[in-house]
């Protein structure tokens, strides 16, 4: 695809096209949305040649920030709108969030490790077969698991919009996620309180030390001795080998530990909210892009 057809370029996490911009010394307006800026050890490479940057305000790091000059802070991009935990949710029914364990490597076979795990461990805790379990997967997941694994419990593996997961969520009476930044906001949002699984990837480890300020209810790799900091970052290809060494001495080391907490969880009661250290505004990110690239004259012809 040649990008010099399109008036403008809006880059959502792709951290290569800037720097393929810059070198080639493409014109076309762009602009850059971050959800993770406070991960970048340094400046994003071509960065500064967008006509502007938008960070996303939660965990930000406002030194690293206010070295770029075509910044803009925007709330967290999320859509809840119609979406309410309901407080007569089914209290029999579980919905784990699988869909998240997704990598950019090709032939990368680490799912099935971790979906093994989870799913064997569920069907040790004691009377799970009065639950309804609910599974939210991708497709690839739901064919692998399908083909090679018998469950003698009540579960369900479903490939869901993003409207059907959130009513999920909401008529659920327990949830347990792979630690994804996009939905920790909107369960923050939604008053749900999810137990959050190990981690599959180096972000979402470094999300969950971040997480345990506002939740009890989630395994940091460091409770297990593994030392990471959102101060010092990893290389991210040595980061996820990492999670992963991390993830298996875990299992091996832990599994009767993560059974009883995960039991302990379905067996509390978890309908208080998420703390909150910094409240969503009525204006979500993606209005706040839309209204500042109008301003900026990106989309009016401007």
């Amino acid at each position: 695809m040649n990008i010099e057809n399109y008036d403008l370029l809006i880059n959502v996490m792709n951290l290569d096209v800037p720097k393929l911009q810059k070198h080639a010394d493409l014109k076309i307006k762009s602009i850059f949305v971050d959800s993770l800026s406070w991960m970048w050890e340094d400046l994003l490479n071509g960065i500064d040649g967008y006509e502007i940057y938008f960070a996303q305000n939660k965990f930000i790091d406002q030194a690293k920030l206010l070295k770029y000059q075509n910044v803009q802070m925007i709330n967290p991009i999320i859509n809840t709108e119609g979406y309410r935990k309901n407080k007569n949710c089914n209290k029999n029914k579980i919905l784990i969030n699988f869909a998240g364990i997704i990598t950019p490597y090709e032939n990368d076979l680490f799912y099935r490790e971790y979906l093994q795990f989870y799913l064997k461990l569920f069907l040790e805790i004691p009377n799970i077969n009065q639950y309804k379990i609910i599974c939210a997967c991708n497709t690839l997941q739901e064919t692998w698991i399908k083909e090679n694994n018998n469950f003698d419990c009540t579960i369900t593996f479903k490939v869901m919009t993003h409207k059907e997961f959130l009513s999920e969520a909401c008529e659920s009476s327990k949830i347990f996620s792979t630690p994804g930044l996009t939905f920790y906001l909107e369960s923050m949002e939604l008053g749900l309180r999810p137990y959050y699984l190990l981690p599959s990837n180096y972000s979402q480890a470094l999300l969950l030390e971040k997480y345990s300020d506002n939740s009890d209810d989630c395994i940091k790799l460091s409770s297990y001795g593994y030392e990471l900091s959102t101060d010092k970052l990893l290389q991210e290809s040595r980061g996820v080998a990492l999670v992963r060494q991390a993830f298996s001495e875990i299992c091996e080391n832990y599994s009767e530990k993560i059974l009883n907490d995960i039991s302990l969880y379905i067996d509390t009661d978890t309908s208080a909210k998420f703390k909150e250290d910094c409240p969503l505004k009525k204006e979500s990110g993606e209005q706040e892009v839309v209204r500042i690239m109008y301003k900026k004259g990106l989309l009016n012809g401007g």
